[in-house]
């Protein structure tokens, strides 16, 4: 098949995608987050944890049973964040932030939940 006889499949081949909404340019990605704001929205699902950790914890129970406690209080702060990283990545990208994310998201919790019965403990 000839250069010519392909360009129209081509064509339509973009078209189609680009009315799905699979074809973006750089022009038509939203703005990423300055990481001013990053920060303070980390900084937002972390005191949203250690709040609910200072709360729930009593001292004796089980870390990874409170995490998966403490979790689903901070949804919206973590799924805040999560936005404010992934933002301008195309549709990959951002998917590939939110995993990660998620990935590391129960042991996270985890270490602000040991975090802060060691500072009941020992003090900040």
């Amino acid at each position: 098949m000839t250069w010519a006889k392909r360009l129209p499949c081509v064509a339509l081949a973009f078209g189609v995608a680009a009315c799905m909404g699979q074809v973006r340019t750089a022009a038509s990605l939203p703005d990423p987050v300055p990481s001013e704001v990053q920060d303070a929205l980390r900084q937002v699902y972390v005191d949203c944890l250690l709040d609910a950790a200072e709360r729930l914890d009593d001292g004796k129970e089980n870390p990874i049973k409170l995490t998966l406690e403490i979790e689903p209080l901070c949804n919206r702060e973590f799924n805040d964040y999560a936005e404010s990283l992934s933002r301008g990545f195309e549709y990959l990208g951002r998917h590939s932030v939110r995993d990660e994310l998620q990935t590391n998201r129960e042991p996270f919790i985890t270490s602000v939940v040991l975090q802060e019965r060691r500072s009941k403990i020992f003090g900040p």
